[in-house]
C-alpha cells in the first residue's frame, strides 16, 4: 500500500531539495551518495525517496526549480517596468538579486545538468527557452534594429547571459561591491553595446549589393 502523504508533504519536499542543492554544490552531483543526502537531511534513506523517487529527480527538482524561480521572478520584476532602459535595467538587477541569493542553485544548474536523462534536458531546455525569448524581448526593445534580425538578437543574448550567468563564480556579495552595484554595472555596459550594435555586421544582415547593371558610372 502506499504510503499517504502528509500535511508537510511539499515542504519537506522543498527541504530535501535545498539540502541536497547545498551538497551538490559543495561535493559535484557524481560525488555526492543517497547516504549524504540522508545524512544532510537527518533522515533515512527510505524517507528521502518517499518526498524524491530517485537521485535524479532530486537534481531535476532542483535545476528545473531554479529556472522557473528566475523565469517568474524577472517576468513579475519586469511588469514595472516602462522604458526599454528601465526594463532592460530590471531585467539585470532581478537576475543579479536571484543568482546572489541561490548561488547554489545557480552552481548546480551550470555544473550537474549533464547529469541529467535526455528526456530531463528537453524540459530544461524548454524552460530556459522561455526566460531567454524574454530576455531577447527586452534587449530588441533596447535596440529595435535587432527586431528583425533574429540571429544577431540570438547572439546578442547569449553574450548577455554569458555575463551575468557566471557570476557565481567569482562574484562575493559581502565584497565591496554589492549586487545593486553589480547590476548597475553590467546595465551601463551593456546598455552601450546593445544600443551599438548594427546587425549589418554580420555577414548575413548586410544590404546585398546592387547588381552591377544598374551602377552607374561616371564617364571619364
Amino acid at each position: 500500500m502506499a504510503r499517504t502523504r502528509s500535511p508537510d508533504f511539499e515542504e519537506k519536499r522543498a527541504f530535501i531539495r535545498d539540502r541536497c542543492a547545498h551538497l551538490f554544490a559543495a561535493k559535484g552531483y557524481a560525488n555526492t551518495s543517497l547516504g549524504d543526502i540522508a545524512e544532510e537531511c537527518d533522515m533515512v534513506k527510505s524517507a528521502v525517496y518517499h518526498y524524491h523517487k530517485s537521485k535524479e529527480a532530486m537534481l531535476m527538482a532542483i535545476v528545473l526549480g531554479h529556472i522557473e524561480d528566475v523565469r517568474v521572478g524577472t517576468e513579475k520584476a519586469l511588469a514595472k517596468g516602462t522604458t526599454p532602459q528601465e526594463r532592460f535595467e530590471i531585467l539585470v538587477s532581478t537576475l543579479i538579486d536571484i543568482y546572489t541569493r541561490f548561488r547554489e542553485q545557480q552552481t548546480v544548474l551550470n555544473n550537474d545538468r549533464n547529469f541529467l536523462s535526455r528526456q530531463s534536458k528537453r524540459k530544461v531546455h524548454t524552460a530556459e527557452k522561455k526566460l531567454i525569448d524574454m530576455t531577447a524581448e527586452v534587449i530588441s526593445q533596447v535596440n529595435p534594429r535587432l527586431k528583425n534580425a533574429a540571429e544577431v538578437r540570438n547572439v546578442v543574448t547569449m553574450l548577455f547571459f554569458g555575463m551575468v550567468n557566471w557570476t557565481y563564480t567569482w562574484y562575493r556579495s559581502d565584497g565591496p561591491i554589492k549586487p545593486a552595484d553589480l547590476a548597475a554595472l553590467i546595465s551601463q555596459i551593456c546598455l552601450g553595446g546593445i544600443r551599438s550594435t548594427d546587425p549589418a555586421l554580420v555577414e548575413g544582415n548586410r544590404p546585398e549589393a546592387a547588381p552591377a547593371s544598374t551602377i552607374e558610372v561616371e564617364q571619364p
